[in-house]
């Protein structure tokens, strides 16, 4: 037989679910709910795989909570804008290689970030009879005072807009053997007679015969 307390405690039991009803929840169970979206599921899915619209829906609710959740945190102004590189995500799937130049630009859907590749130069030695200009530091381009805005950058005038300057050859002198000179070829001897037909060198050239004695 049912003692006092039970059969109290059996009808307070009775009339509580009279109030709620068969079909309503207790009030101490929480209504079934998705799970949070910061949630990892069990098993980390692969590696770029598929992204269908599931996908896509279920991220734009994660990335929306956890805005809500930063915002309440820092505030609206914090969170007035996405992240151009991650899109809001706030990961990664690979990180970008060093070198790689990020610049805003403006889009017809609006603002984004264009990505340029690492420019990889070979590797260029540096000419011995040129060097950085003094006047612009190799940037060619100069301030001209001007506040006109078309004149206000002109070019170098000390490298004519090169950038760069001719310098000496730092490079040493060695003295080389002198140049051997041929010498000069003789002009050659042209015989010359005297009035008397005696040629040039004779012992009696030039005097008259009856000059010399017999």
């Amino acid at each position: 037989m049912a003692t006092l307390t039970e059969l109290v405690e059996g009808e307070s039991a009775r009339a509580e679910t009279d109030e709620l009803g068969p079909d309503e929840p207790e009030p101490d169970e929480p209504e079934p709910d998705e799970p949070e979206p910061d949630e990892e599921p069990d098993e980390e899915p692969e590696a770029f795989a598929q992204i269908g619209p599931d996908e896509i829906r279920k991220a734009e609710r994660a990335i929306a909570a956890q805005r809500k959740r930063l915002a309440g945190i820092f505030g609206e102004a914090a969170v007035a804008h996405d992240c151009l590189l991650c899109t809001g995500l706030g990961f990664l799937p690979d990180v970008p290689p060093p070198g790689v130049v990020f610049t805003i630009v403006e889009t017809p859907d609006g603002i984004a970030l264009h990505a340029e590749e690492p420019r990889v130069e070979p590797p260029f030695k540096q000419a011995l009879d040129k060097a950085e200009c003094p006047e612009c530091d190799g940037h060619a381009f100069v301030l001209s005072g001007s506040h006109f805005e078309p004149a206000r950058v002109t070019p170098c005038s000390k490298c004519a807009g090169n950038g760069w300057v001719v310098v000496a050859r730092d490079e040493p002198y060695v003295a080389g053997q002198p140049p051997v000179i041929a010498p000069a070829p003789l002009a050659p001897v042209v015989s010359v007679e005297d009035a008397w037909g005696r040629p040039a060198g004779h012992q009696h050239w030039g005097v008259p015969p009856a000059s010399i004695p017999g």
